[in-house]
């Protein structure tokens, strides 16, 4: 990998890290449009930009195959309700000024895909990651208590999108190709949504600017991703791990900056917990990236 390659990948990433992590602001900006109506137009306007995506890189036919592999299609299947149900809790998060928790979520994130290593793929731990796992564990106790009760949106986000990854896990396909079929299998809901709402906020006397966000509600969830995916595939693992924390981080940043969520003592102890749990797994994980090195040398 050159390092001119390297930086590519770093800029996509960054991009892709940056966008997720402002992008609270533009669904802020739709405040008033029920859920349902956003979920429906993120679903049937990405449809169209990840379709002329995948005839640019010539792999349309082959993402269309995956429509007729059972196995596969099963796992999409299933993958694309828990995206949907992950779009669900972070648009009512945004929604109902939670953007703080959400952000929660996010960080967590990491130490909540290990769990699924652990239950569902029989991985196993070693004391670094059992003590990450214990300071997270901490930090979300310290909330519970503090605020008198569970932090459903972080938790909810973090374990909704950490069972999507293990699911996805399941197909060996392109990212891209495998979201273009999670998004037909939600088009018929989505479909059945904005008939049943009569046209789901688009063009019900909402404004010219609400509408045009509304259709570019798929560009700005397929951007993204692409530039995410071009990312896995030209920067290493151990930079996108890093840039990877740049969402939360922004969208902690943007929720007590912009939207002037409270950031508490105890919250902001209880996000202290997590945060050195996540160091320790970063440690860890670069620790153990170094070792190979090493080894693939000698």
């Amino acid at each position: 990998m050159t390092w001119s390659t390297q930086k590519l990948g770093v800029t996509f990433g960054i991009g892709a890290a940056v966008w997720w992590g402002v992008a609270p602001i533009y669904w802020r900006l739709l405040d008033g449009v029920p859920i349902g109506d956003l979920i429906a137009h993120r679903v049937l306007w990405s449809i169209p930009v990840l379709m002329l995506a995948l005839v640019l890189t010539g792999r349309l036919a082959s993402a269309c195959k995956l429509l007729f592999h059972w196995a596969s299609l099963r796992v999409l299947i299933f993958s694309a309700v828990l995206g949907a149900v992950n779009w669900l809790i972070f648009l009512w998060a945004v929604a109902t000024h939670q953007v703080a928790a959400v952000s929660l979520g996010y960080f967590l994130l990491p130490l909540i895909s290990v769990v699924f290593g652990v239950l569902v793929f029989k991985e196993t731990l070693d004391g670094a990651q059992k003590l990450a796992i214990a300071f997270a564990v901490l930090g979300l106790v310290t909330l519970t208590i503090g605020m008198g009760g569970l932090p459903w949106a972080a938790l909810g986000v973090a374990l909704s999108f950490g069972a999507y990854g293990a699911v996805r896990k399941a197909v060996v396909t392109d990212a891209i190709d495998g979201v273009f079929i999670e998004m037909l299998v939600l088009a018929p809901f989505a479909i059945g949504w904005v008939v049943y709402s009569h046209g789901a906020s688009l063009a019900q006397g909402r404004g010219v600017f609400t509408d045009l966000m509304l259709v570019a509600a798929g560009l700005i969830t397929a951007l993204p991703l692409m530039a995410y995916v071009a990312a896995s595939r030209l920067a290493s693992l151990s930079s996108l791990g890093l840039i990877s924390y740049l969402n939360p981080t922004v969208q902690l940043f943007i929720a007590v900056c912009y939207f002037g969520e409270p950031l508490e003592p105890i919250k902001f102890f209880a996000y202290s917990m997590v945060w050195v749990g996540l160091i320790l797994y970063m440690f860890d994980q670069f620790r153990k990236l170094g070792k190979r090195k090493y080894f693939s040398k000698a």
